[in-house]
C-alpha cells in the first residue's frame, strides 16, 4: 500500500532532522568552533583595528569598535570574550575582580621646548600657570620660571594643536586643567604638523604634542609630579604609571578563561599590532614588558 500524504510528510521531516543532526555532529568532529568576539574603543578604528584582525585571521575573530563603556558592558554580560578599552587613568577602570587586566598602549601629551632652552623639567602647577585661563599667577616670561640671562626676558609662547586632531590637548586638559580651559593667548594650530613647522621660528615656544619624535625638533621636558620627582615620557615610566600626562588602553578578559584566550592575547601583543599602534600616534607597551605579561599568564 502506498503511503498517504501525511505519512510521506512525516517521513520527509524525519529524514531532514536526521540529516541535520549528522551534519552537526560532523561539524563538531571537524573542530568547528564559534568565533572569538572582541569589543573595543572606537579610537582603534582604522589601521590598529585592521592589524588586529589581519594578525588574528586564523582565530576567526569578530570585532566591533563600539566605545569603551559599551565594550565593558558586553564583556560583563558575556556577549564578547575580550574588551579593549581606554580610560583616563589605571585607577579609573571599573573594579572587576573577575577580570584580568593587561596594559596595551598609551596616549599622552609631551611638553616640548626649544633644544637650547635651559629648562630641565616643569611642574603641573607651572603648566597650569602657562596654559590655563584660571591661573592665580600667569607665567608670561621664562624669567618667571627661574631662567636668567637672555632667557629671563624671553616671552613664553604656549602652543597647542586643535582639539580632536590629536590626543595631546585632551590628555593635557584632563591632567593639568581639570575644570579649566586654555587661555586666549595660547596659539592653536590646525594640527600637530602645522605646529611643528612653526615651532622652530619662536625660541620662547612651549608646545603640547603627542608626537613620539619630538626630539627631532625640540626638547621634551620631564614632568614634576607627586613627591617632587620628575618623570619623562619613557616606555618604562608610561608602563609603571609614573609619567602623569597619559591615558592608558587596556585588555580585559575573564580570569577563568586565560588559557583559552591566550592565543588572542598573543595576537594583540604581537609586534605587528605594536607597530600599528605606534604608527597611529600611540605608545605601545614595550616588547620586553609584553613578553613579561605573557609569561605571567603562563605562556612559554
Amino acid at each position: 500500500m502506498k503511503p498517504n500524504f501525511l505519512q510521506t510528510r512525516i517521513l520527509f521531516n524525519l529524514v531532514t532532522i536526521l540529516g541535520t543532526l549528522i551534519f552537526s555532529v560532523e561539524g563538531l568532529a571537524a573542530g568547528d568552533n564559534p568565533p572569538t568576539r572582541i569589543a573595543g574603543t572606537d579610537l582603534f578604528v582604522g589601521p590598529i583595528a585592521e592589524s588586529i584582525l589581519v594578525s588574528g585571521k586564523s582565530l576567526d575573530l569578530q570585532a566591533e569598535w563600539i566605545g569603551s563603556y559599551k565594550a565593558i558592558q558586553k564583556l560583563r554580560s558575556g556577549k564578547v570574550d575580550l574588551a579593549i578599552v581606554s580610560s583616563t587613568s589605571r585607577s579609573s577602570l571599573p573594579k572587576l575582580p573577575e577580570m584580568q587586566i593587561l596594559p596595551l598602549a598609551y596616549r599622552m601629551s609631551r611638553v616640548i621646548v626649544a633644544k637650547d632652552n635651559p629648562m630641565s623639567e616643569v611642574s603641573l602647577s607651572q603648566l597650569k600657570s602657562i596654559f590655563g585661563s584660571r591661573a592665580n599667577l600667569r607665567m608670561e616670561t621664562w624669567g618667571q620660571l627661574g631662567l636668567d640671562a637672555r632667557w629671563g626676558a624671553q616671552a613664553i609662547t604656549p602652543m597647542v594643536p586643535r582639539r580632536f586632531t590629536t590626543f595631546s590637548p585632551e590628555v593635557f586638559e584632563l591632567h593639568v586643567l581639570p575644570g579649566n580651559r586654555f587661555h586666549s593667548a595660547v596659539k592653536v594650530f590646525p594640527d600637530e604638523q602645522e605646529l611643528i613647522k612653526a615651532f622652530p621660528n619662536d625660541p620662547g615656544a612651549i608646545a603640547v604634542l603627542s608626537s613620539l619624535r619630538a626630539e627631532e625638533f625640540g626638547k621634551a621636558l620631564p614632568i614634576v609630579f607627586g613627591d617632587g620627582q620628575s618623570f619623562g615620557a619613557t616606555p618604562e615610566n608610561l608602563y609603571f604609571g609614573d609619567y602623569p600626562l597619559q591615558m592608558p588602553f587596556s585588555l580585559l578578559f575573564p580570569r577563568s578563561r586565560i588559557k583559552e584566550l591566550l592565543p588572542l592575547v598573543r595576537v594583540i601583543y604581537s609586534s605587528e599590532v605594536a607597530q600599528a599602534i605606534f604608527q597611529g600616534g600611540l605608545a605601545p607597551v614595550p616588547d620586553d614588558f609584553r613578553k613579561a605579561e605573557l609569561k605571567k599568564l603562563g605562556a612559554n
